[in-house]
């Protein structure tokens, strides 16, 4: 059987090895066998019964979906509040995605793209802090540049998170 995109992917970057290292030994005090039990259970969503990123990443990813559309119908307050409703949000995300991603990193493909997942949604959420800062110094067209590729950055990084979750388990 032919391997996927994302099994080709996960080979092609040996790179981020280094880059799950970084985050294996960044999240340790907080997700490590070592850390408290009831938090890596929090962050996990043991008590929810299903791994909680799923759950708080729509609410990033739905609010700069959001953002888009009311700067596409010239709704300023709108995209700004959701906006940064999404900025305050990313941290909840990646802290439960980072929770999720360390059952995984036994496996050189699955560390591979969570590595490469996490890169990515730092970069889009990046480029939404940028386009926050931008708008609230008057930069209208860039903020509203940067937010568009910060959507664009935080799709692709979607698929890598689908492609973790579904064919890579």
């Amino acid at each position: 059987m032919e391997p996927d995109t994302a099994d080709r992917l996960a080979v092609s970057m040996p790179w981020l090895d280094g880059v799950a290292e970084t985050l294996l030994a960044a999240t340790e005090p907080i997700l490590g066998p070592d850390a408290p039990k009831n938090l890596k259970d929090a962050l996990y969503g043991t008590w929810l019964g299903h791994p909680l990123h799923p759950a708080v990443v729509a609410l990033p990813v739905g609010c700069w979906t959001a953002t888009s559309v009311f700067d596409l119908i010239g709704e300023e307050r709108a995209a700004d509040a959701t906006l940064n409703l999404g900025l305050a949000s990313a941290g909840l995300a990646a802290l439960s995605g980072l929770a999720q991603w360390r059952d995984a990193t036994n496996d050189e493909g699955p560390r591979r793209l969570g590595a490469l997942h996490a890169v990515l949604n730092t970069a889009g959420t990046a480029l939404y802090l940028g386009s926050s800062i931008a708008r609230r110094g008057g930069n209208r067209t860039g903020g509203i540049a940067l937010s568009t590729l910060g959507l664009a950055v935080t799709m692709a990084s979607g698929w890598i998170g689908g492609e973790l979750a579904y064919e890579m388990g």
